[in-house]
């Protein structure tokens, strides 16, 4: 059964602030589950994926702050 959180507390998880997480929503990174709360699982590992993406230069997109959580 997933974990669902709000945005503060994904924040709190991945070491971050509440406004990368609002970016990663943004970018579609990552998407809530419900009306307010994310998959605090599936958000890390997406998270995660993206910034190994970000760092190895192999995502394609031109972003060069890195944001790291």
């Amino acid at each position: 059964m997933p974990v669902l959180v709000t945005n503060a507390k994904l924040a709190v998880h991945l070491g971050c602030l509440p406004p990368v997480i609002a970016k990663y929503e943004a970018l579609g990174v990552i998407e809530k589950a419900t009306e307010s709360k994310f998959d605090q699982d599936l958000s890390r590992v997406k998270a995660f994926s993206y910034l190994r993406e970000l760092a190895a230069g192999r995502s394609g997109k031109r972003h060069t702050n890195l944001a790291v959580c």
